[in-house]
This record gives C-alpha cells, structure tokens and sequence, in this order.
C-alpha cells in the first residue's frame, strides 16, 4: 500500500468528534494506553539494563507480556511481598505477578508522543491499521528500541455474532460470551484487533521493512517539512479481542481482553490486594483488587490447551463483586 503523510493543516475536527461519539468512557478503551505502555515498557528495560541490574526479557517477550496483561492497573514501585505463580500441565510458568521496577515518563516528550498517536488514530477509518515514524531526535533518543510507532482504528461490532466472525475471519484468540453475565449488565461491542509487528522478528519482517521505507522518507524531507510519516498497513491477523460491557444508562463498566500471551505478568501497586483463585473447579487464576476507585479490578486465567491468556476487568467503583467476576469467568470455561 502506497504511504503517505499526515500534514499539519489537516482539518481532524470530524474524525475527532467521531472518536468522542464512539468512545462514551475513553478511559475504558485502552487500546492506544496499551501500545504506548508497550513502547514505555522498552523504554524502561533499556534504561534498568543501562543501570546494571537483574536480567531482563528480550523485547518481543516484553511486548507479547505487557499486551496479555498490561491492563490490571497503573504500574508503580510495587514491592512484590509475596510471587503469585500459576502453571500449565508440564510446569511451564504462564502467568505471575512481578515487581517491576517503573522509571516515570518525561512528561513533555510523553504528551507529543500521545499527541502525534491521536493524530494519526484520528486520520484513520475505523478498521485501519498504520505504523507511524516521527523524525524527532529527541523522541527517538527517548524510545530508542521503538523508532516505528502502531496504531489501530478499531471497528465496533455489535452483536456477538458479528464479533465471533471477525474473530474467526482474522485468526485471533477467542473469547466465548460468557453464559453469565451480572444483572444490569449487557454486551455493548466487541473489538478484534491486529497483531502487532515488532522489532524482534528479524531483518525481512514487516516491521523492519516500514521502517526502513519511513526513515528513508523523513531523511529525504526537507526540514521545514512535518515531523510525522505514516504509512497504512494491510492486516488479516489478530493478536488481541475485546468485548466491552456497559451498564443499563450505556456507561461501560468493564470488558474482557484475550491474547495470545505465554508467560503474562501482572504488576500490582501499592495498598492493592493480589491473590491466586480458583475459576470453576479446575482453573487457575490471578484476582487483582485494586486500591484507587478510578482503577480496574481484574481477574486473569491461562488456557493452556488454546495458548489464550483472558483478562476480566471491571470498574472498582461499579459495586460488581469479585464473586461475581468469578461467576461470570467460570461461564467462560470450555466455551
């Protein structure tokens, strides 16, 4: 697909409003937060590597952790009292709590970031997926093991059935609809989403080709030209699902995230309350109560015959219980 630019002047007012009308409670769609936590999360690891501490994962096993369970809560210098572990069959460690060490973000280079992300987000049709390239030295400086940027519209599927299609049209991990579903509750969409290049796949991947075809072009620009370079890229894999849950006013209260994620960690903060549990009568399971009011309780679980790490996340101050995410979970097993 031919690339092309997104230029200063561009009028995104319409694209905007459109985004403010499809995401009623932004806060809840953090599919943007969780590629840009992938970005930080390398970001971090450069910079404990550089310090000289413990061993740390490769970049591909970071970025496939952190989009598995990214979303239990805000990371922070938790102090891990007690290593929360589940495992498969042969033993294999799939999901654990860790602590990991949080380095705060610049906060200047942090907001041209986001800003330069929405701007492309809003320039695209529900559906596209682009990688983005800023020629800025200081941003590349910041985030240097992610030069090439990603970001995804997705589409909103209504109705489970048309979501399950998407889900098997692409490939992706699936989430079965959960045969309980707690009372004043109710499917609102679902969303199906691509599989993220990234930089460990090697000199022929896709991610290495975007970026040599954008750093080509910004070096070629002049130097008064936009510092952002996009190109539109084609997808047919999924890498992750979503299926978002609203209350009877249309507020969305939580959803349900699955990944192709082996090996997920979960990074709680202080004051919040992590414990193993048992989903139904044989799976296991992570449940992360958290502390703030504005955060998400979650509860995770491996299937390790699908090779699906499931993320069930509800809005603290909802009043749903944890009995009955627990409840909800279990209708999910063998579906």
């Amino acid at each position: 697909m031919e690339s092309s630019s997104v230029g200063k002047d561009e009028d995104l007012t319409l694209n905007k409003a459109y985004l403010a009308h499809e995401y009623p409670f932004k806060q809840m769609d953090l599919t943007d937060k969780v590629m840009r936590r992938i970005e930080q999360g390398s970001v971090n690891e450069r910079k404990a590597r550089e310090a000289g501490g413990r061993k740390w994962l490769r970049p591909a096993t970071v970025l496939t952790g952190m989009l598995g369970l990214i979303l239990f809560a805000s990371v922070s210098g938790y102090a891990a009292t007690k290593l929360i572990e589940i495992r498969d069959r042969s033993g294999q460690v799939v999901m654990k709590t860790i602590d990991y060490p949080h380095y705060p973000p610049d906060a200047t280079i942090s907001q041209q970031m986001s800003d330069y992300d929405e701007r492309v987000k809003a320039s695209l049709e529900p559906g596209e997926f682009a990688a983005y390239y800023i020629n800025d030295e200081a941003i590349n400086e910041y985030d240097k093991l992610n030069p090439i940027k990603f970001v995804f519209q997705p589409v909103q599927y209504k109705t489970y059935a048309e979501f399950a299609e998407a889900q098997t049209a692409a490939k992706g991990p699936s989430i079965p609809m959960p045969a309980y579903v707690p009372e004043g509750l109710h499917l609102l969409y679902g969303q199906v989403h691509p599989k993220l290049p990234h930089s460990g796949e090697g000199e022929n991947s896709t991610y290495s080709q975007v970026k040599q075809r954008l750093i080509e072009r910004a070096s070629q620009a002049p130097t008064s030209a936009d510092k952002l370079f996009m190109e539109k890229l084609d997808w047919t894999e999924s890498g992750h699902s979503q299926l978002y849950f609203a209350d009877e006013q249309g507020k969305i209260v939580g959803y349900i995230l699955a990944s192709f994620a082996m090996g997920s960690d979960v990074w709680p903060q202080d004051g919040d309350v992590v414990e193993k549990v048992k989903i139904g009568e044989q799976q296991e399971g992570i449940y992360h109560q958290v502390a703030r009011e504005d955060g998400l309780h979650s509860l995770a679980w491996f299937d390790s015959q699908r090779k699906i790490a499931y993320n069930l996340l509800v809005k603290a101050d909802s009043g749903y219980s944890k009995e009955e995410m627990m409840r909800m979970a279990a209708s999910m097993l063998n579906g």
